[in-house]
């Protein structure tokens, strides 16, 4: 399923620039990739919350308080693509997609750092395994933010490489 979620974000990607679109923009092109983002989306957000509710599960660090702020993140992923970002314009539209889009995004990359430092006090070879990767992973997505300038599909398709990825090693840590 990584796989075709990388596939399906580069698929998505490509129908515009990849230097200067992304998701965002694209979904803006017209309303039928409109619908096609807010499918994405919605499959995306649901892989992600069913496979780090397993590793958290799996590590037996899950609890209440955990459970719900995943559900508000995958909802908020969700319904930040429900609605339209019109590049050039201040309108309410666009915070009720950024706003969202970008407190999930980066949500989500706390919770794969913090089940990777959880597992500092589980099993220190794994942790320095998966740490050092993240980390490296992590500047090459600062990197490219910093050169590109902007988010766009390169980077886009970097950070769901570098989730996925992460989301795989932890998968199989027994």
């Amino acid at each position: 399923m990584n796989y075709l979620i990388l596939f399906s974000t580069f698929i998505i990607c490509i129908q515009d620039s990849l230097m200067y679109s992304n998701i965002t923009t694209i979904s803006s092109m017209s309303p039928t990739l409109h619908i096609v983002v807010i499918i994405y989306t919605t499959i995306t957000s649901l892989y992600y919350y069913l496979n780090i509710n397993h590793i958290f599960k799996k590590l037996n660090i899950y609890n209440d308080k955990f459970k719900i702020s995943f559900i508000i993140t995958t909802l908020l992923m969700i319904f930040g693509s429900l609605f339209y970002y019109k590049e050039g314009i201040n309108c309410l539209s666009n915070y009720l997609h950024l706003i969202p889009s970008m407190l999930s995004t980066i949500a989500l990359y706390i919770y794969l750092l913090y089940v990777i430092y959880y597992l500092y006090k589980y099993d220190l070879n794994k942790y320095n395994k998966l740490i050092n990767k993240f980390k490296y992973l992590s500047t090459m997505l600062i990197i490219f933010i910093v050169v590109f300038t902007r988010i766009n599909s390169y980077i886009e398709l970097f950070y769901i490489f570098i989730i996925n990825y992460e989301i795989d090693q932890l998968k199989n840590i027994n």
